[in-house]
């Protein structure tokens, strides 16, 4: 069994197959799911030969009920089951003032997937807060949309608060979109973060489903999910909200009237700064991040450069062996400016390749900047060393009056 598992309201897929995860996951574990959530007994041991094999054997002789559960829940433990995941689930851990506990649980020796499956056996409390986290973290900076200069006030969380907020969202969707009358809200507190997801009811689809032997048709009312990130100390307030951004006006006006108590809403001035790539075109720039990062290597592996003074072409660099060569992209920047000025032209877009050790495996990184102010970077721990790494390289947002690179 082989399928798409989508999540963080951003269409993000992960591969998910119940054979990789018994590969992965410790089968004492396992056992223990069954025997805790299910009652139910797995017929095995770790000294069975070909454990594999039998371990799909007892999951096909599962009753479809247990095994649709399973899935689901198998499904999570897979999404959550890197550094973000982690990440997420000490940071709920922290709340609930469990840090130490789950740490000690975990040990020094564990791999990110127990670490995963422990928490979610050990801890259902936080489980909820940590899988929202994760979702949020997921999701790229161009789905965000920032609200500044907010009076720096104490969320109201209280029930009546958040009754509240659920019935006026729900009557915003109802009206503008003739759906979401109802509507839930979640709120966690992350760090200094207050974190409020919102489940407004979307509109009735036919799905198909499978009811024992026979595949049945169903009508369905699924959730849309907004998120709404709010920092006291920052004054501001992040909403994600794809699909309707164009009245995201009016959400951040509900939020301040029913979390925060105002009726105004300050000017939201957009972000000048923007970011100098220029110096990723000379073979000397190095990337800096100290020896004892878990990063390995980091190299640009595509450069797209347009003309300072016309827009009717661009010319872009592909560097596809850039593992063996990091520096591979500089052999064909040095050949086209002998024949090029290249100072006619500034980048307007890079792609930069990292090598990051997390555990015993190694993964890559691709990160995309794009000129003036965009990059692909989540807001996740692997997010925010990769920003380090860039900043101290030289590559941040900056005013426009500190930058070398214009396009005019």
């Amino acid at each position: 069994m082989t399928f798409c598992s989508f999540f963080g309201g951003e269409g993000m897929a992960t591969q998910f197959s119940i054979r990789d995860f018994f590969r992965r996951m410790p089968v004492n574990l396992i056992a223990r799911y069954f025997q805790e959530r299910h009652n139910w007994e797995w017929p095995l041991s770790t000294q069975d030969e070909n454990l594999e094999e039998v371990l799909m054997a007892a999951w096909t002789n599962l009753s479809d009920e247990i095994r649709r559960i399973a899935e689901g829940d198998f499904v999570k433990l897979h999404e959550m089951s890197d550094g973000a995941g982690i990440t997420a689930l000490l940071d709920e851990a922290n709340f609930h003032r469990q840090k130490e506990k789950l740490q000690e649980e975990w040990g020094n020796d564990t791999s990110i997937e127990e670490r995963v499956f422990l928490a979610f056996l050990n801890h259902p409390d936080f489980w909820k807060g940590a899988l929202c986290f994760h979702q949020a973290d997921a999701i790229g900076d161009r789905w965000w949309k920032k609200l500044k200069n907010l009076a720096k006030v104490p969320a109201d969380v209280t029930t009546e608060a958040i009754v509240f907020f659920e019935k006026e969202l729900g009557q915003f969707f109802f009206e503008h979109y003739g759906k979401g009358r109802r509507c839930h809200v979640d709120v966690f507190r992350r760090n200094e973060l207050d974190y409020f997801f919102a489940y407004p009811e979307d509109y009735c689809r036919q799905t198909l489903e499978w009811e024992g032997s026979e595949l049945k048709s169903r009508s369905t009312k699924f959730a849309d999910q907004i998120i709404f990130v709010y920092d006291q100390r920052e004054g501001t307030l992040d909403i994600y909200c794809k699909g309707i951004r164009k009245q995201v006006t009016e959400l951040q006006r509900i939020f301040a009237t029913c979390i925060l108590h105002t009726d105004e809403l300050p000017i939201n001035k957009k972000d000048e700064r923007i970011y100098d790539l220029s110096p990723l075109i000379s073979p000397e720039f190095k990337f800096k991040f100290s020896l004892f990062s878990p990063i390995e290597m980091a190299a640009i592996s595509r450069i797209r450069l347009t003309p300072r003074y016309s827009t009717d072409h661009r010319v872009i660099f592909e560097a596809p062996k850039w593992a063996e060569n990091p520096k591979s992209i500089y052999k064909w920047l040095s050949k086209w400016s002998r024949i090029e000025n290249i100072d006619a032209y500034f980048v307007t877009q890079a792609e930069i390749k990292v090598r990051i050790q997390e555990g015993a495996k190694v993964v890559t990184e691709t990160i995309r900047l794009t000129w003036p102010n965009s990059c692909s970077l989540h807001h996740d721990e692997r997010g925010e060393m990769l920003r380090k790494m860039l900043s101290d390289s030289g590559i941040e947002l900056k005013e426009n009056g500190e930058t070398s690179q214009t396009n005019n």
